[in-house]
């Protein structure tokens, strides 16, 4: 098991809500029908269809702006938990406007590897995935 990156109130009060937000009118906007998970520890969004959860989505907000400037985006190990079934993985633009999104079943086929950072300068893991192999997409303009 790999260290991982504290909990952070701060970052969560800015960001968790609306990221969750903007992922989930881009998503409504496609036709599918999206709500917050009610269990505040589980993944972050649920995507209903005749009051059944068919998928999940987890979002995390980048401090990218304004795209992506990085080869490869990595995914933090310990979100594996989240990673089942028919699950989507978002990882926004620090503005939240656009966003890349993965099948969480692609980010499993990806190397595992330690990525020192100023969160956690040793020991956590990362799925290290080719940004090419997500979808871009505007979440709004």
């Amino acid at each position: 098991m790999s260290l991982t990156k504290a909990f952070e109130q701060d970052l969560h009060d800015k960001y968790d809500a609306p990221a969750k937000e903007a992922v989930a009118g881009y998503l409504t906007r496609l036709g599918f029908e999206v709500i917050p998970n009610p269990d505040r520890y589980g993944v972050d969004l649920l995507v209903i269809d005749e009051q059944k959860v068919i998928g999940v989505v987890e979002v995390e907000v980048r401090q990218w702006t304004p795209n992506c400037p990085f080869p490869t985006i990595h995914v933090p190990e310990r979100k594996t938990k989240f990673f089942n079934g028919n699950s989507l993985f978002f990882a926004l633009t620090k503005d939240m406007g656009k966003a890349y999104w993965i099948e969480s079943k692609e980010i499993l086929k990806h190397p595992l590897k330690e990525v020192r950072n100023v969160k956690v300068t040793s020991g956590e893991l990362f799925f290290d995935v080719p940004t090419t192999e997500f979808n871009f997409v505007i979440l709004w303009t």
